[in-house]
């Protein structure tokens, strides 16, 4: 394994824990703080398929394509202590999202 993938299967890793560690504790109300809108776009990654050839395996580069679709991002806090905050973030609809002002109490 190259150093650029190990690397990167680390960082992917450290990222995975900090998701679940989030999800144990995601408060489900409190107020908006920021929104986030991200456009529907995609992304061309380059990775590499191994396959088993005259008794050896082969790295063969393969090319991959992802759409994402429109994405619509609610980030809420509450407050736990005098300046200490418990964050969360929603995915929620267009419709939902235009609604909600930062500064709303809301609930999921």
């Amino acid at each position: 394994m190259k150093g650029g993938e190990r690397l990167k299967r680390i960082i992917m890793a450290a990222m995975a824990a900090v998701i679940i560690l989030t999800a144990c504790n995601r408060i489900t109300q409190g107020e908006v703080y920021d929104k986030q809108f991200t456009p529907a776009h995609t992304e061309t990654y380059t990775t590499t398929r191994n396959v088993y050839i005259d008794e050896k395996w082969i790295a063969i580069p393969y090319v991959e394509t992802k759409y994402y679709p429109d994405e619509y991002r609610v980030f809420i806090r509450k407050e736990t202590e005098k300046g200490k905050f418990d964050k969360a973030s929603y995915t929620v609809g267009k419709e939902r999202y235009d609604s909600i002002k930062i500064g709303d109490e809301i609930s999921f």
